[in-house]
């Protein structure tokens, strides 16, 4: 079964929570493609877009959180179809957060407005962005429902063989680094000094001794 099916279910009140943010976003919509008031001053009131729809989602993550194991490392994509189809709805939601960001404060370097979004409240962007998040703690819920295991990134391992030959084709060119400089005379008379400094020391050793 899918989560938007009615009654609680599995999901607990997940189904419930994708039906209103199904409703929110067309709210979203409806505020996005309005067309602007040509003397309207400065940006529009959150009331154009409710500001407690943000403080909503975030209660629904932290509800979702106390019931998970604390995440420590990153996450790849996995588990259930339907952990994977909430993946996909994170993507999309973080395309579209750009996408109105881009509307509202336009393309000019060093975050200047030259957009044509100052009809859209900042709860829009906020809600766009809670959302993301509120996706990626769905995806890790259903997960925990259905028993399935979190696959977690994992670094590069280090290939010591390769790192081996590294060294070693590194110490050959330092070599051949050595014998063209050996064609300089000015190198060649740094070494012959370091010579005799290596000399001059072996001497005063033995002296000592």
């Amino acid at each position: 079964g899918g989560v938007g099916e009615g009654g609680g279910g599995a999901y607990g009140e997940l189904s419930g929570q994708m039906l209103d943010i199904m409703s929110r976003l067309c709210d979203v919509g409806a505020v996005v493609s309005r067309i602007p008031k040509k003397n309207a001053t400065g940006r529009a009131e959150d009331d154009d877009f409710e500001a407690h729809h943000v403080p909503n989602l975030e209660r629904w993550v932290d509800t979702m959180t106390e019931e998970l194991p604390t995440l420590t490392s990153f996450l790849l994509p996995s588990g259930s179809g339907i952990s994977a189809q909430l993946h996909v709805a994170r993507t999309v939601c973080r395309r579209a957060e750009r996408s109105i960001v881009s509307v509202i404060y336009g393309e000019e370097e060093g975050g200047g407005r030259n957009g044509d979004g100052n009809h859209i409240p900042d709860s829009v962007s906020k809600y766009l962005n809670r959302l993301s998040d509120y996706f990626f703690t769905a995806t890790r819920y259903v997960n925990w429902v259905d028993g399935k295991d979190e696959v977690l990134y994992c670094r590069p391992k280090k290939d010591f063989k390769n790192k081996k030959m590294d060294n070693g084709i590194n110490a050959e060119e330092n070599k051949e680094d050595e014998n063209v400089g050996g064609k300089d005379p000015v190198d060649q008379q740094k070494r012959d000094r370091r010579r005799r400094i290596v000399i001059v020391e072996k001497e005063g050793t033995a002296d000592a001794k």
